[in-house]
């Protein structure tokens, strides 16, 4: 692959969209995957414009099996814009916040739609005739279908209504989303979620055709782990995978200010005792930092650690 050229940040405002030009410019490669130079612009710069790199929204008032007896336009359309990140994250939290318990513990639930977002949007095609097309996003009452252009790569298959494989199509710009922090490609995508799902009250599957990858939550409040509402709560918490509670704690931790652990405990409705497990899993990675005289001390606060030239 050759080097691309400088491109200007908001080139893509003005980008004809014929994958012919844009491989000119150095922003898609002759197979139809973005360049270096491209997955910047991809992540950064997105413009209405160019659909293609936006998240479409369609909210509707019925559940699926009723609007497919009687389809009728959404309630509401919202395209997502730049940065890709932060449509990402806001979209996760307002799907997370409708999940089948809102308001309890949605930051699993927020994971959970932001894996299955990133992998819509770093693995989609964008080759003809897929490239103006958007990730679309439709939201029933009682599911969340997050469709991606094109169809499923040869090297991965189908099973079970799962994906099984390992493979990037895009393999630039899933290593800018995660150089972002959106991405985390060891051990996530589909099978990551679908071992997650079930906790959250989703049913997890995945169908294809020729022209777009389909992942489908569904809610099904009977899957969570505990039959007594009054031991629902605990037990599931006690079911979720560490690496979650890991990935919500850093995300907290993120902007850089120090948090105590009862601080944390508030934020993200997670026991005091989690927290602290949590923080000590954390501290032996080496990926926060104690801000306190000693570890005894009750008022020490934590702070994601800066990398330095060592690191």
């Amino acid at each position: 692959m050759t080097s691309p050229r400088p491109l200007d940040p908001h080139l893509l405002a003005r980008l004809p969209q014929n994958p012919k030009t844009l491989q000119a410019l150095g922003v898609l490669t002759p197979d139809g995957s973005p360049t270096l130079a491209g997955a910047l612009c991809l992540a950064h710069h997105q413009t209405r414009e160019h659909p293609a790199h936006w998240l479409h929204v369609l909210r509707y008032t019925s559940g699926l099996a009723e609007h497919s007896a009687r389809p009728g336009p959404p309630l509401e359309e919202t395209w997502l814009g730049p940065p890709i990140t932060q449509a990402i994250d806001d979209l996760a939290a307002e799907l997370a916040l409708a999940s089948p318990l809102p308001g309890r513990d949605p930051e699993p639930s927020r994971l959970l739609f932001t894996e299955l977002l990133v992998n819509a949007v770093g693995h989609r095609s964008y080759a003809e005739p897929h490239l103006q097309r958007s990730v679309e996003v439709r939201r029933f009452t009682d599911r969340v279908i997050i469709a991606s252009p094109g169809a499923l790569p040869t090297q991965v298959r189908l099973k079970d209504g799962a994906i099984e494989g390992r493979w990037s199509r895009n393999p630039e710009l899933m290593g800018i989303l995660g150089l972002l922090g959106v991405a985390h490609q060891q051990g996530r995508g589909h099978a990551w979620a679908r071992r997650l799902a079930p906790l959250l009250g989703y049913r997890f599957s995945c169908d294809s055709s020729e022209d777009e990858v389909r992942a489908m939550l569904t809610a099904d409040a009977a899957l969570i782990v505990g039959a007594d509402p009054r031991l629902r709560a605990t037990e599931r918490r006690q079911h979720i995978p560490d690496d979650v509670r890991e990935r919500s704690v850093m995300r907290v931790l993120g902007d850089g200010f120090p948090r105590t652990a009862k601080q944390l405990s508030k934020t993200l409705d997670m026991p005091g005792s989690t927290v602290r497990a949590v923080l000590r899993r954390l501290l032996a990675k080496g990926l926060v930092d104690r801000q306190a005289a000693s570890p005894r001390s009750p008022k020490q606060a934590y702070r994601a650690r800066t990398p330095t030239a060592q690191d």
